[in-house]
């Protein structure tokens, strides 16, 4: 199979429901690609559902009505080389008529081939239209609502989240958040703290463009492409985790001896920080429903040679009391992920504002249940990946109401976190500081 035809596999896996990540290893794992095709198959898959909305609207403009899956999303991924990449207009077109004759009785080869000579007839005017788009969702003197449809198409961003960002933030910053979501993130790594210069000594001979964190002490971003699997072996202690979930930890300060629940630890990432942060010194229940993804706990706090980690499968939406009381409890909630639309672009497609509202309620029933374990004076930190107040002011302020003071706010924070201050929580934003979108409360046990 070409590096295409399995990005057009992946592209239909993801349309039945897959991540991409998921549906890129079920297709690619057996078939042998070398480094360089993984990369070129990552980005067509990724860069095609990143701008889906676009896509889909300039072939509206050649389609009398929508073809079959295979179809449309061979389509798409033909469109997005032609607009997006270096790939010569010929060979995704050719490709993309083959792989139409490769469909059998669902291939439209003559079809494929219409709409793409046709779109490169017109490609001068369509980038035009584009340009216009983009303008007018950047243009502060026009009206609200023709800048959110613009950017909607123009940054490919669904019309209602443009909206509700809008009220949040306002159209200049919703639009600037939606136009931050389409560019690819740097990779993200967290090293030991204290060792971050020396770390970027070693890495800057093979990645010149790693750079230190703007806000973690323990962040390093690498733009241009980097691979974990090639930084780890310069640093094989370093951690892949956003420089927004290293925050978390910081936020929850955990201290030398103490007893500290990490209540959706998979894969591992803030439960081997804490243990970093402690000295390894102290006791880390590295709780998470799935025996899978614990046994991906155990690798990383294996690998990094921490033994204060024990994982333990354990649901927090109904804590056993076995479990004991904790010093601290971190719960990074199951979320819709809505602050990670840069590393995956297809979440922006999968939520509505009733599941919105579903996963806050599923999230405070998480929040009521490991509170219970928090001792007097302990310390709690709720936090999501999501920009969205249902799943993070709404839930906390609902905790808050109904714990009836057992539990106050607490906005202390380390010097470096100050900026990100949201009254009495935290917030991150990735057009403001190139970092996921996280939600974050630090709450005390009063009683």
């Amino acid at each position: 199979m070409s590096v295409r035809e399995n990005a057009l596999e992946a592209l239909m896996k993801v349309s039945g429901g897959s991540k991409p990540k998921d549906a890129i290893e079920a297709v690619s794992g057996n078939t042998g690609l070398d480094r360089r095709d993984r990369a070129l198959m990552m980005e067509l898959v990724y860069g095609t559902i990143r701008w889906r909305l676009l896509l889909d609207h300039v072939l509206s403009g050649f389609l009398a009505k929508t073809p079959g899956n295979r179809t449309t999303e061979n389509l798409r991924l033909a469109l997005y080389q032609l607009l997006f990449t270096r790939v010569p207009g010929h060979a995704a077109v050719f490709e993309a008529v083959q792989l139409e004759k490769n469909g059998g009785n669902q291939g439209r080869p003559g079809l494929a081939n219409a709409v793409l000579r046709s779109f490169q007839r017109r490609e001068e005017q369509i980038l035009k239209e584009m340009a216009a788009l983009r303008g007018m969702a950047g243009d502060s003197s026009a009206q609200d609502e023709k800048r959110i449809q613009a950017a909607a198409i123009a940054w490919s961003h669904p019309q209602w989240l443009l909206k509700r960002w809008a009220r949040v933030m306002g159209v200049e910053e919703a639009v600037a958040l939606a136009q931050s979501n389409n560019k690819i993130p740097p990779l993200t790594i967290r090293v030991k703290s204290g060792q971050k210069t020396e770390a970027l000594e070693y890495l800057k001979k093979d990645f010149p463009y790693a750079a230190g964190t703007g806000f973690s002490p323990s962040g390093i971003k690498i733009a241009g492409g980097a691979v974990f699997e090639e930084v780890i072996k310069i640093l094989p202690l370093c951690f892949a985790q956003d420089e927004a979930a290293q925050l978390t930890t910081f936020l929850l300060a955990p201290q030398p001896g103490e007893r500290i629940l990490d209540a959706c630890a998979a894969p591992g990432g803030k439960s081997t920080h804490i243990a970093e942060l402690m000295e390894d010194n102290g006791g880390i229940v590295a709780a998470d429903i799935s025996p899978e993804r614990l046994e991906r706990v155990r690798q990383n706090a294996d690998r990094l040679g921490l033994k204060s980690v024990k994982p333990v499968q354990a649901d927090a939406a109904s804590l056993e009391d076995s479990l004991g009381v904790f010093d601290r409890v971190i719960l990074d909630a199951p979320c819709s992920a809505l602050g990670t639309i840069r590393r995956n672009p297809d979440v922006k497609y999968r939520h509505t504002k009733k599941g919105l509202r579903e996963l806050g309620a599923a999230q405070l029933r998480m929040l009521n249940s490991v509170s219970k374990a928090v001792k007097k004076g302990g310390t709690i930190v709720y936090c999501t990946c999501s920009t969205e107040s249902e799943e993070g002011e709404d839930v906390v302020d609902n905790f808050l109401k109904e714990s009836s003071g057992a539990f106050l706010p607490d906005a202390s924070s380390p010097a470096f976190m100050a900026e990100l201050r949201a009254g009495r929580y935290f917030r991150t934003w990735p057009h403001r500081h190139d970092m996921d979108g996280f939600f974050m409360a630090r709450l005390v046990r009063t009683r």
